[in-house]
């Protein structure tokens, strides 16, 4: 049975921390920014194996993860045992552990939603090289390619493989980080 989207990587909780690049340093400083300072707490929403947190761990505030597959949140635990981990999907969580955080992903969605007012979204862009081997690594904790069966895994990653040593044996990622601000109404 195909395990539905959200428990995938999941199966690769090591091989998906390890080859998913971080996230900015320079969130840290727009969330102080936006919070005047640092916020009571933090609440990281799909935090998987903590390639975010540890980066959030910056600001010094109490921190929540929500993680809805129990292998990541294990090796998430295990990463950063001074977080608390909630294993539940968003949705489900307990609402009074949510805080200030926004109901959902995306910006015009919360900017239109009416329950919250201030929304920023800055985005932080970079770029990232890889060369074949990372490359391939990475492409082996997406979830297109971990439903596939075994065979065609490989069979893939041999093409993908192939075609960026044909092309100099490097592939420069075009990283976007949206941070999605919004504070509740009093």
């Amino acid at each position: 049975m195909m395990a539905i989207m959200s428990q995938l990587f999941g199966e690769v909780a090591g091989a998906y921390h390890e080859a998913r690049p971080g996230y900015p340093a320079e969130i840290v400083a727009a969330i102080r920014a936006y919070h005047g300072g640092t916020p009571d707490r933090l609440v990281e929403v799909g935090a998987g194996t903590g390639l975010a947190t540890g980066t959030l761990l910056g600001l010094g505030a109490p921190t929540t993860c929500v993680e809805p597959d129990h292998r990541m949140a294990r090796a998430l635990g295990e990463r950063f045992p001074q977080v608390e981990v909630v294993t539940a999907a968003f949705e489900s969580a307990d609402p009074q552990r949510q805080g200030d955080l926004p109901d959902g992903w995306f910006h015009d969605d919360i900017a239109g939603s009416g329950l919250f007012t201030d929304v920023r979204a800055p985005l932080f862009c970079r770029e990232l090289p890889l060369d074949t081997a990372a490359y391939l690594r990475l492409v082996g904790t997406f979830s297109p390619q971990l439903r596939r069966p075994p065979a065609l895994r490989e069979r893939v990653l041999t093409a993908v493989g192939a075609a960026i040593d044909g092309f100099g044996g490097t592939v420069v990622l075009d990283l976007r980080t949206t941070l999605v601000l919004a504070r509740r109404p009093a």
